[in-house]
């Protein structure tokens, strides 16, 4: 996403850009689809990221074993969150067989279409500049200060 939606309010220290993007999305998806369909839809997508982070954690279990960690999670609580996501996620695709969960699956996909060029290989289209300056005038909005020194 756009680094300035990160950005907090200058006296409020409020995420003003991320909450009004995130109600204007809400609005456009209640005027677009029915309440159950956007339920279903977004309990299958909340599923699936909980299958895909507790792959990551027995992978990284396995691959990272003797890195420090101030807690470290029940082996049995990531097998069973990912038997679960599972059944959660496949459950509805071979009950109701519907091309709505490969969209689904083909919006996460877009992600790491967006990901790759614009946050691993840094590329910064120079129209960004203008929408940081103007969403920072119109949230008044500002970088935390950790933003601030990471530059």
């Amino acid at each position: 996403m756009l680094e300035p939606l990160s950005y907090i309010h200058i006296k409020r220290s409020t995420p003003a850009p991320a909450v009004v993007l995130q109600g204007i999305l809400t609005v456009f998806f209640l005027a677009v689809g029915d309440i159950e369909a956007l339920i279903t839809f977004a309990s299958f997508l909340i599923w699936f990221f909980y299958g895909s982070a507790s792959i990551c954690l027995l992978y990284m279990r396995k691959t990272h074993a003797h890195v420090h960690r101030p807690y470290k999670a029940p082996i049995l609580l990531p097998i069973f969150t990912l038997c679960v996501s599972i059944f959660l996620v496949l459950t509805p695709m071979i009950d109701a067989p519907d091309p709505k969960y490969l969209y689904a699956l083909g919006f996460i996909l877009s992600g790491v279409v967006v990901y790759y060029p614009f946050v691993f290989l840094k590329i910064r289209p120079r129209v960004m500049d203008k929408i940081t300056h103007l969403i920072q005038k119109s949230f008044l909005v500002a970088p935390t200060k950790q933003d601030i020194s990471q530059d």
